[in-house]
């Protein structure tokens, strides 16, 4: 049975939304791609902070992560890192995000049993990276963007089975460019070593196209 939550972005809900017309494509939405350490699946980039390795293709890219995929033969991890740092899946939108319009997209979540890996500081060390982690949906006009609009986040994803996530946002001006981010939980009081995994993104669809 399919699990699903929705996530509302409750910030924008005293705008009058208006409703976006049109489906927004993903490309390769499922992540299918070779197993891989260190590289994003095919149609999409990562963001990376200096000296830390990029998100990774699962399963059989590594780090003890055997979860069976929620759709499709692939899907991606992303870890959080005790010295701030985290991971970063992106895209190019075939079409841009347009502002004070609602927009729904759906995901499935899950971490895994087990994730071990080295570190920048210590490579040959594998420490625990099993700190429930949360998603940030981003919105941005470039990967550069140095001010990305955070457009929803999960909560604190702390179950092996996947679940499928559906999130509802209303961005407050264009945006051509959407981000997914490995993300530390709100109220703690320090960064932590952590996972997520990731699989089978809906299309972005005007809010009344998806239902129960």
């Amino acid at each position: 049975m399919k699990i699903k939550a929705l996530i509302v972005a409750f910030c924008h809900l005293l705008l009058l939304p208006i409703y976006a017309q049109d489906t927004i494509r993903l490309v390769n939405p499922s992540l299918e791609d070779t197993p891989r350490c260190c590289k994003p699946p095919y149609g999409w980039e990562s963001l990376d902070f200096d000296g830390n390795t990029p998100p990774d293709v699962q399963p059989g890219g590594g780090f003890k992560v055997a979860n069976i995929p929620a759709e499709g033969r692939t899907y991606v991890s992303m870890v959080t890192r005790d010295d701030g740092t985290f991971e970063t899946i992106y895209q190019k939108l075939s079409a841009p995000l347009l502002p004070n319009a609602c927009y729904k997209i759906s995901v499935f979540l899950a971490k895994s049993l087990e994730y071990t890996s080295g570190t920048k500081w210590s490579p040959n060390k594998f420490i625990d990276f099993l700190s429930p982690t949360i998603i940030q949906i981003l919105g941005g006009n470039s990967p550069d963007d140095p001010e990305l609009e955070v457009l929803n986040a999960s909560t604190p994803v702390d179950h092996y089975e996947w679940i499928e996530y559906v999130f509802e946002f209303i961005p407050s001006e264009d945006f051509s460019y959407i981000f997914f981010s490995a993300y530390f939980p709100e109220g703690i009081e320090m960064a932590t070593n952590g996972h997520i995994l990731i699989d089978h993104f809906s299309d972005i669809v005007p809010c009344e196209d998806i239902t129960d």
